[in-house]
């Protein structure tokens, strides 16, 4: 009994490969995965004659994506995929040829470059269109409307009004564009997707595989288990570990919510509650480095940023995150007045550790690598991805064996089809923008709405990220964004890091936030009770995540931009000011909160978040202190 806790979320779901169609995944997917691992490590320059440009692999791994979008994605939702229709068949054939025309004629191709060729034209917009249908499929309406609007806004830019217009160009030079520009399709943002987030996938699931789920699980489990509320105290431990590895907030519920969810109902939470802890701690995994699901690999290439630099810079709000978190899942528990698991029912932490501490390794030599010896990010995950399948091989439990490595391979590819779809259609809209301008048009409009109040600016930007949020996900919004809306800022005086890191944070809260509450919907499966009622408990819970973007912008120094004596008063201010927040927003501290002390805890934690001026701060930090004292001395009379 001591040792099973977890034992089920820890294991790797065994699949069944079930006929010609399933081994024919799996084998297409190993060798999808090899080639990718031989092209980052260079092994095909090194050991073969055989020498791929970065432009001709970036043809094969498009190809590659929509090849097996069209035949692994059925073209209407919940239809079988076991065998493809003809029509699916045509369509991946033409998928796979036009990349891979580009890709073995692409010198050819770049030297002509801008002559109006009609064949390359042709294939931009077979390409696009292509894109368009693979979208539609992967990524949902509204995101292939939105690709469709900028697929096409050069052609009718003309006869648009206001910001919108533009003169507009041929369909000739559109489509040339698209096909062979490094601003088109074959961008430097699918760049990202062919060999950085390629290997950081494959890398995760190679690591939960391998059994690491279990262990980050028992690990949260034998070291806060015997706390008070500790089930949802280990849900927030780890779905903290295990989003970091998986990158996908609704499949981090889906992995762990089965058994944190009844368990923190079991011990006394209320179902609802339950739920929204499990989908603010998953969102948590998007928002923690060092993996922040694929967004951060672009933010870092558009802001030429070193990677280990961006993962340094967002650590901070990401711990003031789960700090919130952790301190209202633990005053709840001092309301309800919960006790934690004893420990003979627990798993044991030095065993846990014993069994497992090997999996910290291969995370050591990617930070290690990353930061001490400034390898690339590809290269220090291709290196980990190493040392993890040697150690590895020393267990029978862990050892990664074809039929795991064939699996883990599927899971990559088919989490690929989404990011490689996404990014090449974000080429469309880089290209599209880089035709018109529109970009530039748009960020001096919001800048001039806002009448230069960065204030007014902030909350135009986070009101359009939470809407494009809640259509196109994280990955497609922060792109477009990026584009789009963070050049006001950037003209407004923030720092460009701050200003990415803004519109990404804004593009997730949409996850927790009703009507659309994705990660409540999921939760709400395993809680039993109305999605809608956990979307409105996380929104609460997950306060944090639309509270911190503002404060980082204001005050830079909370992602390490200032001197260090300014980025030190500033953390301190933030974290103290995170728990008096989270006294005011959960209305409980050593007991219930009146109505004046909450509104005290919250506007004394404001000032200290938000505020420059020493005098500022000193009255948020005296607002609080009164607070809680108030709060002290009322519980000590109530109790004598």
């Amino acid at each position: 009994m001591v040792d099973t806790i977890g034992e089920d979320a820890g294991k790797v779901e065994s699949e069944l490969v079930k006929g010609w169609w399933g081994w024919f995944k799996i084998i297409a997917a190993s060798i999808f995965a090899l080639y990718h691992l031989l092209y980052i490590s260079d092994s095909l320059t090194l050991y073969t004659p055989v020498v791929i440009p970065p432009a001709m692999h970036l043809g094969i791994h498009l190809a590659c994506i929509l090849f097996f979008t069209f035949l692994l994605v059925p073209a209407k939702k919940g239809a079988k995929t076991n065998k493809p229709p003809i029509y699916d068949v045509v369509l991946a054939l033409a998928a796979l040829v036009i990349p891979l025309y580009y890709a073995f004629l692409f010198q050819e191709i770049l030297l002509t470059t801008g002559e109006g060729i009609l064949l390359y034209a042709v294939f931009g917009w077979a390409l696009s269109l292509l894109l368009l249908e693979a979208a539609r499929r992967l990524l949902g309406i509204t995101f292939f409307c939105v690709i469709a609007f900028f697929l096409f806004y050069p052609l009718f830019s003309a006869y648009l009004p206001g910001i919108l217009f533009h003169p507009g160009h041929s369909w000739i030079r559109v489509g040339e564009l698209l096909f062979i520009s490094p601003s088109g399709i074959m961008s430097f943002i699918l760049t990202i997707s062919a060999t950085i987030i390629v290997v950081f996938l494959l890398f995760s699931q190679f690591l939960l595989h391998s059994g690491s789920g279990k262990f980050f699980i028992d690990l949260a489990y034998s070291a806060f288990g015997a706390f008070r509320g500790g089930p949802a105290k280990m849900a927030v431990i780890a779905s903290g570990f295990f989003g970091t590895l998986s990158g996908s907030p609704a499949g981090n519920v889906a992995a762990t919510g089965t058994f944190t969810i009844p368990l923190m109902k079991k011990t006394g939470y209320q179902p609802h509650y339950a739920g929204a802890v499990e989908s603010v701690a998953s969102l948590g995994g998007m928002l923690m480095p060092p993996v922040m699901g694929a967004s951060i690999f672009i933010l870092a290439s558009f802001i030429q940023m070193p990677y280990i630099e961006v993962c340094t810079r967002a650590a901070i709000p990401a711990i003031l995150y789960y700090l919130a978190l952790f301190v209202m899942v633990d005053q709840e528990a001092v309301r309800l007045g919960l006790r934690g698991f004893t420990r003979e029912t627990l798993p044991s932490l030095w065993k846990t550790l014993k069994r497992g501490w090997w999996y910290a390794v291969p995370l050591i030599v990617l930070v290690y690598l990353l930061a001490g010896l400034h390898y690339s990010p590809q290269k220090s995950a291709l290196w980990a991805l190493v040392i993890l399948i040697v150690l590895a091989m020393f267990r029978k439990e862990t050892r990664l064996g074809p039929m795991k490595l064939g699996l883990a391979s599927k899971q990559t590819l088919e989490a690929m089809l989404m990011v490689g779809v996404a990014m090449a259609c974000a080429g469309i809209i880089v290209g599209s923008v880089s035709l018109t301008g529109v970009a530039v048009n748009i960020a001096s409009e919001l800048v001039a709405v806002s009448g230069g109040n960065l204030g007014i600016l902030l909350v135009l930007t986070a009101v359009v990220s939470f809407i494009m949020g809640m259509g196109i996900g994280p990955t497609g919004c922060y792109v477009f964004l990026a584009v789009m809306v963070v050049p006001a800022l950037v003209m407004s005086g923030v720092p460009a890091f701050a200003a990415h890191l803004f519109v990404f944070y804004w593009s997730l809260v949409s996850f927790i936030t009703p009507p659309v509450a994705v990660l409540a919907f999921v939760a709400a499966g395993f809680a039993g009770c109305p999605p809608f009622k956990v979307g409105l408990q996380a929104t609460r819970l997950g306060l944090l995540a639309y509270v911190l973007p503002f404060a980082f912008v204001i005050k830079p120094a909370l992602v390490f931009f200032g001197t260090p004596i300014e980025i030190v008063v500033a953390v301190a201010c933030a974290a103290i000011g995170t728990v008096g927040l989270s006294f005011g927003v959960g209305g409980h501290f050593l007991g219930k909160l009146n109505w004046p002390q909450r509104l005290m805890s919250i506007a004394g934690s404001a000032l200290l978040i938000f505020s420059h001026s020493d005098m500022l701060i000193g009255s948020g930090a005296a607002i609080l202190g009164i607070a809680i004292l108030w709060q002290w001395l009322r519980t000590r009379l109530a109790t004598s």
